[in-house]
């Protein structure tokens, strides 16, 4: 019987003394052996598993004044940070709500499902406070030449001043 497990852990990301990015949630999915229907055949090509749409919430702040906090621009990027980790796993993630916003604010971009790469790749942007922005993710890329083993990274959010 053949099972992945995957952990994600979500940190607090922090850049500059008065701006701030807080996360909180995480994903233990499990891959049960009663996928594959029949001994000798590999998984679906298209099989995948999604978490929660609301898995992870983000909130974020710029700080640095009224001003700042208004109408300077942010953007929001994401990386990943393996711990044990199988090249052939693809993760993606998707900003599934806009949560909500300061005054004047706008929130754009992130709703289409992107890899997570260990490098940084941007993800959303906007202007003003936020928060509750909800994120989901998904796992693809499964096959039987994948050993059985327990699969982790970190998903790192970092917030920039623009």
């Amino acid at each position: 019987m053949k099972k992945y497990i995957f952990i994600f852990l979500l940190f607090m990301s922090k850049k500059g003394v008065s701006q701030y990015l807080n996360t909180s949630g995480s994903w233990y999915p499990n891959v049960a052996s009663n996928v594959i229907a029949e001994a000798g055949l590999n998984y679906n090509t298209t099989y995948k598993i999604q978490s929660q749409t609301n898995q992870t919430m983000l909130n974020l702040s710029l700080g640095g004044g009224i001003f700042n906090t208004l109408f300077n621009g942010w953007q929001v990027d994401v990386s990943r940070s393996d711990i044990h980790w199988n090249s052939n796993l693809k993760l993606e993630v998707k900003r599934t709500s806009n949560g909500t916003g300061s005054i004047f604010s706008s929130i754009s971009g992130g709703t289409i499902d992107q890899q997570v790469l260990t490098s940084n790749s941007s993800f959303f942007n906007g202007v003003g406070n936020f928060s509750n922005i909800s994120v989901q993710y998904q796992i693809s890329g499964f096959s039987v030449l994948i050993p059985v083993d327990t699969y982790s990274t970190t998903v790192i959010f970092t917030l920039i001043d623009n």
